[in-house]
């Protein structure tokens, strides 16, 4: 340590933990010591916080729950914790059902679409509106035209099929599609000079 003029020592700590720094000088001040605590970076991270308010990391909460086999983490304060796991009533905030509520919400809050994009159309640029997809479109008009001749559901699949029209997931349509996509109220025609009219 060093002497001063008036008498009094300084001490100087040298760590290269922070979380023993801070206990150091927590201790040192309830002694009255006059200390220096430094603290040498080296290149650790900065210990983890509460990944919900920011509060101290006090528990690993699964985001599996173990019992299904969970191992990946996230950190929580114990009051974080305790919200998630329901220990003062209200349902678990960790269900599915809650966590896909709160994912539709947060979507919702951001103006982001939720739902699934209906066949026939396809997500605008914005990612919030719907636009007409064109090679769906001509796969609608096409089961529209086979029905108008008085083709099963079942046939007008077979025939799709047959004429190289797939789903998106690159499978042959089976007649519950065929009936949902006759159904769809939005239609787009496309006819050989590339105008679109509604239908």
């Amino acid at each position: 340590g060093k002497v001063h003029s008036n008498g009094m020592v300084t001490t100087c700590f040298v760590t290269w933990s922070l979380p023993l720094a801070r206990r150091l000088r927590h201790e040192l001040a309830r002694r009255g010591v006059s200390a220096h605590v430094l603290v040498i970076d080296d290149g650790e991270p900065a210990p983890p916080r509460c990944m919900e308010c920011g509060g101290p990391h006090e528990c690993d909460h699964h985001i599996v729950p173990r019992s299904l086999g969970g191992k990946a983490t996230v950190p929580l304060c114990e009051a974080c914790h305790d919200r998630v796991h329901d220990k003062e009533g209200g349902g678990r905030l960790d269900s599915t059902a809650a966590l896909t509520s709160a994912a539709l919400q947060h979507k919702k809050a951001r103006g982001e679409r939720v739902g699934a994009v209906p066949y026939g159309q396809r997500l605008a640029a914005d990612g919030v509106h719907l636009v007409p997809h064109e090679g769906e479109q001509k796969v609608i008009a096409a089961a529209r035209e086979l029905r108008a001749c008085g083709f099963s559901l079942r046939r007008i699949a077979a025939e799709l099929g047959s004429r190289g029209f797939k789903t998106r997931t690159g499978r042959v349509f089976g007649p519950k599609q065929i009936s949902r996509m006759l159904a769809a109220a939005h239609v787009l025609v496309i006819d050989d000079d590339n105008n679109n009219g509604a239908r």
